[in-house]
């Protein structure tokens, strides 16, 4: 993990967030292309705020939902779109 990256407070971690709620799709693979889709959002995320309905606890009421960290960012970046904040700051470490 990039050093900057892991000075981040979990409090600046969050603020980084825009808040566009396409984390909160479900995503596909497409075989022939290798190309990610994303779906429809999880029943957790309130379409008018983009925001989890349950967002402290949405790891508890949805097991296989991502908590994305700097300590594990750089292993996911790959399938958040690419005008994620989060996306952005690893390809923006990954260049210098």
């Amino acid at each position: 993990m990039d050093k900057k990256l892991k000075d981040i407070t979990d409090e600046q971690w969050e603020d980084i967030c825009e808040r566009c709620g396409k984390c909160c799709c479900y995503k596909y693979v497409i075989e022939e292309t290798n190309e990610l889709e994303y779906g429809e959002s999880c029943e957790l995320l309130d379409q008018k705020t983009n925001l989890c309905t349950c967002y402290h606890t949405r790891n508890v009421d949805k097991p296989d939902c991502l908590k994305l960290s700097a300590e594990n960012i750089d292993d996911n970046a790959w399938w958040l779109p690419e005008e994620c904040a989060y996306r952005k700051l690893v390809e923006l470490y990954d260049d210098e």
